[in-house]
């Protein structure tokens, strides 16, 4: 520290100047700083069901005890319900009036000339990527169906990838068979977390 004094008088007074200078000596040092937070993040992820039917209406055309009538149209669901899910269906055989086409109560082949109704999805595989549903039993063989209102016709046991299967219908009658023009609504429902 270094002080400086000056004196002087002026006009008999007496001033005094005093001056300090005062060094300093800073040294900076390079080094690295960190410093650290957390932050939580948290997220709901909603149950999803999905369910489509590729078609609303199949005209199986004019019955004949000669051939079988056929018709099919698309399903897919999808689902994230960790118990799966379950699509059944519900509604009557083809029916006019008070007459109507026997419905299937067990997997059965398609035979001609014997009144017979009912429905498969195996025409062509269940397809999807990954893990899929599957045709519930007695819905999933070739060339065998039936019609049993209120069965469960595809399903899985845990989340699924969005699964596209073919729903396959066939119709058989007799010469005995009542003349009149046939018809159902078949009602199908998926469920998840059942």
């Amino acid at each position: 520290m270094k002080n400086i004094l000056n004196l002087k008088i002026v006009s008999q007074v007496l001033f005094v100047l005093v001056s300090m200078f005062v060094l300093f000596s800073l040294t900076l040092s390079a080094s690295a700083l960190t410093a650290s937070n957390s932050v939580t993040l948290s997220a709901t992820i909603n149950e999803i069901l999905t369910f489509n039917l590729g078609s609303s209406t199949l005209n199986l055309g004019v019955l004949s005890t000669n051939a079988a009538s056929s018709g099919s149209h698309t399903m897919t669901l999808l689902t994230n319900s960790l118990t799966g899910a379950v699509v059944t269906y519900s509604g009557t055989t083809l029916t006019s009036g008070t007459n109507s086409v026997t419905g299937l109560a067990t997997a059965s082949d398609s035979t001609i000339d014997t009144p017979q109704f009912g429905l498969n999805l195996v025409a062509s595989p269940c397809t999807g990527t990954g893990t899929i549903a599957t045709a519930a039993t007695g819905y999933s063989t070739a060339g065998k169906f039936k019609f049993t209102t209120g069965d469960a016709v595809l399903s899985s046991t845990g989340p699924i990838n969005t699964t596209t299967c073919t729903a396959s219908y066939v119709a058989n009658i007799a010469g005995t068979t009542a003349v009149g023009s046939y018809s159902t609504v078949l009602t199908y429902t998926a469920s998840s977390g059942v």
